[in-house]
């Protein structure tokens, strides 16, 4: 991401964006962006600018067990279940990525399809 691209980020947009910067590394100026081009976040004034929400995140202690299920595994679970799921009422199917296909099972309505991306 270029550093212009950046400078106008905190306009308040409902949108999740990174907050901070990394300041005192040896490469600035050289390859990265300078306190200039990115200045260091003033939280004190966007929080009176109510441009900030604070969240809990997630744990993910446990997650890479499900991140290792194949969707394979999950189509032919789902599939064995059918009869015993009817009688129970229950309805559904496994939830997909829109841009793959692949089988999402990560936050809240199992909208990522991997913990990288649940995590971003």
């Amino acid at each position: 991401m270029k550093c212009a691209s950046l400078r106008n980020r905190m306009a308040p947009d409902g949108g999740v964006h990174q907050l901070f910067t990394v300041v005192v590394r040896s490469d600035i100026g050289i390859n990265g962006c300078t306190d200039d081009e990115l200045p260091p976040t003033d939280f004190e004034s966007e929080f009176r600018r109510s441009n900030t929400r604070f969240r809990i995140p997630l744990q993910l202690f446990g997650l890479g067990i499900i991140d290792g299920i194949q969707d394979k595994e999950i189509i032919e679970r789902h599939a064995a279940t059918t009869d015993i799921r009817k009688k129970l009422g229950i309805i559904g199917v496994p939830n997909r990525s829109g841009n793959d296909g692949t089988i999402s099972r990560f936050g809240w309505k199992a909208q990522n399809k991997s913990i990288a991306m649940f995590a971003g």
